[in-house]
């Protein structure tokens, strides 16, 4: 009984150390993305792969893994008026320059067709 109580008071102290921001980070087609990317018509898995380790990664040297740039806490693949894309969400304390570095690199890829901040991914209706 002792175990279950200590068991018990370990996971509410854990559960109590995140705030609610950090709990649920939700991602989709219908959730404000920090950042949404849009690639141009014809950009091969391949290319947005690349995209991924070389733009908003940093590649790793003994593997073809990568991890995201410090600023990134998630992202997902999207479709947006049947183009390819990725939302991301910054992490709460990224820093502005950290931010503007990313979308410095993502405005000089060649695969990218538009970038947008601050917006729903189904919200978008301007793609030619």
């Amino acid at each position: 009984m002792r175990h279950f109580i200590a068991l018990l008071l370990f996971g509410l102290v854990l559960a109590n150390c995140q705030t609610p921001s950090e709990r649920i980070n939700r991602m989709g087609p219908d959730e404000r993305a920090d950042l949404l990317i849009v690639f141009k018509k014809g950009t091969s898995a391949e290319e947005i792969l690349n995209f991924d380790r070389t733009v908003t990664g940093i590649p790793n040297e003994h593997s073809s893994g990568y991890a995201d740039l410090p600023a990134i806490m998630t992202g997902a693949g999207v479709q947006v008026n049947g183009y390819d894309g990725v939302a991301i969400n910054y992490k709460p304390d990224a820093t502005l320059a950290e931010k503007e570095l990313i979308e410095r690199r993502v405005h000089e890829s060649p695969i990218v067709l538009r970038a947008y901040s601050g917006v729903v991914p189904n919200g978008i209706h301007d793609l030619p």
